[in-house]
């Protein structure tokens, strides 16, 4: 479905989270910045913490390249260190607390589909390490990752 709104009219609406987006505007994609802040706004994450930042990075990172996934503390903190010009155990004391705050606001039906047995959801939150790898997952699985310069897959 082509919609009549301007570029930036629908870009709003997608970053507010009131449009589902299956197609591309003009030569652009979407941008995954964009769908990450929506994803974690949509489980429970506000958008005020230092840690929505800090995850927002984290994901696009390790959706980037998986070595992050299994180097947390020597490769991925450490580049995040460096970024925000922060210490390692500030950044992982603001990402633990986004997660406590994500964990107890995200709906029962989104954690049994995001974590479904791997955890025990009614005692404990996941770990620093399940959660990153989980939503990663996820993000994997359900970005739109479709590029509009490949036009040869639409015809």
């Amino acid at each position: 479905m082509v919609s009549d709104l301007d570029e930036e009219e629908l870009l709003k609406l997608i970053r507010e989270g009131n449009v589902k987006v299956s197609f591309f505007l003009g030569d652009k994609t979407i941008d995954k910045n964009i769908q990450i802040y929506n994803f974690l706004k949509r489980v429970g994450l506000p958008d005020h913490l230092e840690g929505h930042k800090l995850l927002t990075e984290i994901f696009k990172l390790c959706l980037e390249d998986d070595s992050y996934l299994y180097n947390m503390k020597n490769k991925l903190y450490k580049e995040l260190s460096t970024k925000f010009n922060k210490n390692y155990k500030n950044i992982e004391k603001c990402i633990r607390y986004s997660i406590t705050i994500c964990w107890d606001n995200m709906d029962y039906d989104d954690r049994d589909k995001l974590f479904g047995y791997s955890i025990n959801y009614n005692k404990d939150k996941p770990t620093t390490k399940q959660f990153i790898y989980t939503i990663t997952n996820y993000l994997k699985n359900n970005l739109i990752n479709i590029d509009l310069r490949d036009n040869n897959r639409y015809t």
